[in-house]
């Protein structure tokens, strides 16, 4: 699939759901109901309840990241789905900036996602690597917008997606520890050429969990973020096997 003139790679991709058809990959929308994807599953089927949704790095095609999935489902006992983030060239539009405005389809893809089964109260685990967390820091931006406008959630639902955050989960790998609103349990997975210098690490370990950013903190929540540190070149997927 060719370039857009904006510099994305496989655009017709970019903030659909990817499930492990039949006949290979298939892709959905991002309203599909999520049990109706066909998920990547472990040999011998999940052993874990939880469903994964997993955001990939925008170095990834599609065919990286079902191949990302099929490892992470081996790796964890989880059954797992993809969303979808289109591959960037150098002219492609950043997720920041505009994006807030006018996000790009992966951040809007998501966010429907994640407000469709938060709105249930039902929680969810996402896994993200590199640019695929902040995909997912903007889409919770944007799920948090909803849960604080007037309209169109009534004030049952608005609780029910808040409680379902809360008890959600987050795992991140080689993204900014700190774009993500306070009170998420969150893990986040770095390599020490993620850290920077001693300084900077020490900063970052004292900052994690404390962050604040433009969203208004979630009523009684706390501040549970943490660091783990990956050892050099060791597989996303292996540190998950491992913890």
């Amino acid at each position: 699939m060719a370039d857009d003139p904006s510099g994305v790679h496989e655009p017709a991709l970019d903030g659909l759901l990817l499930g492990d058809g039949r006949h290979g990959l298939e892709s959905f929308p991002s309203d599909a109901a999520l049990d109706a994807v066909p998920t990547f599953a472990p040999p011998g089927g999940p052993s874990e309840p939880t469903l994964i949704i997993a955001v990939n790095d925008a170095a990834q095609d599609a065919a990286s990241h079902a191949a990302e999935l099929r490892a992470l489902a081996s790796a964890t006992g989880h059954a797992v789905i993809g969303l979808h983030l289109a591959r960037m060239g150098p002219t492609a539009r950043a997720l920041e900036g505009e994006a807030r405005a006018a996000p790009r389809p992966a951040v809007a893809g998501l966010a429907e996602v994640l407000a469709g089964q938060l709105a249930q109260g039902l929680p969810v685990h996402v896994v993200a690597l590199g640019a695929g967390g902040r995909v997912v820091a903007l889409a919770l931006e944007l799920v948090l917008r909803l849960a604080d406008a007037e309209a169109p959630l009534d004030p049952e639902t608005k609780g029910h997606l808040r409680r379902a955050l809360l008890d959600s989960t987050l795992e991140t790998f080689g993204c900014a520890p700190t774009d993500f609103p306070d009170g998420l349990r969150c893990v986040h997975y770095l390599r020490p050429e993620d850290w920077g210098d001693d300084a900077e690490r020490q900063d970052l370990r004292t900052r994690m969990g404390g962050a604040r950013t433009s969203l208004v903190l979630l009523e009684g929540a706390t501040e549970r973020s943490t660091i783990a540190e990956l050892l050099p070149r060791r597989a996303p997927v292996d540190q998950l096997a491992g913890r």
